[in-house]
């Protein structure tokens, strides 16, 4: 028998499959071939981490197609960085606080009403004076509660933070598991496309530059617009 008609050797196997595997990432060939072979000889886990999917999130996994991992990951980066945008720079209390002062001049002016009945001898004065005592007294409770939620920013922030780190950490550890299952994937099915995705990395990168600073502008800031509170569930679009 001549080598010609020889079965091919699992040597050669594994140069195919690197191979197919070049073509499939495009970019970086060397390591996705280190790190497919680590995770398809894996019987169970395998350690890997990518740091360009831990660094870029939900950007990189819109530039590999990988759909269903940017949704998660762009929802709980939001999660995050809302906690983060709350504790730096957020409105804390700020509604309660207005309330207080309210509440406050209205104690001065029903006090001095109070103090002018008395002085009259008016019918009025002793329910002027108690009206001035309870409005302030929920001035004061109003005031405390806007001191208790100020005070959670350092809280919120290094949620936020540790929140942010354990997600970046998550991408980092998934992305290579996600992407050499696509690569099963594609071997089987080439119309799914290969190397990374221009049209995947701009429309992920302009749902992000809409998505991020909208939300953090809605969760962040004292008042906010009424188109933003009823989008998208204003009644009178659907009638």
């Amino acid at each position: 028998m001549n080598k010609s008609s020889q079965l091919s050797t699992p040597s050669d196997n594994r140069e195919e499959v690197s191979d197919l595997a070049r073509d499939f990432v495009v970019k970086n060939g060397s390591y996705y071939v280190r790190q497919f072979g680590r995770l398809g000889n894996a019987r169970s886990f395998a350690w890997t981490f990518n740091w360009a999917a831990a660094l870029l999130g939900p950007l990189w996994l819109g530039g590999r197609r990988l759909w269903g991992l940017f949704w998660v990951f762009l929802l709980v980066e939001l999660m995050a960085f809302v906690q983060l945008g709350r504790g730096l720079w957020g409105d804390l209390g700020a509604s309660h606080a207005a309330h207080a002062l309210k509440l406050f001049e209205n104690a001065e002016v029903r006090l001095a009403q109070a103090t002018q009945a008395a002085a009259e001898g008016a019918a009025n004065a002793e329910g002027l004076a108690k009206a001035a005592k309870y409005t302030l007294l929920n001035a004061e409770k109003a005031q405390g509660m806007a001191d208790a939620a100020a005070a959670l920013a350092p809280m919120l922030t290094a949620t936020g933070i540790i929140l942010l780190l354990a997600i970046k950490a998550a991408q980092g550890v998934l992305a290579n598991w996600a992407l050499e299952r696509r690569f099963m994937k594609w071997r089987s099915n080439r119309d799914m496309g290969s190397g990374i995705s221009m049209n995947g990395l701009l429309g992920a990168g302009a749902m992000m530059l809409v998505m991020y600073p909208v939300t953090l502008y809605r969760f962040t800031v004292s008042v906010v617009p009424a188109w933003l509170t009823t989008f998208p569930a204003d009644k009178e679009w659907h009638t």
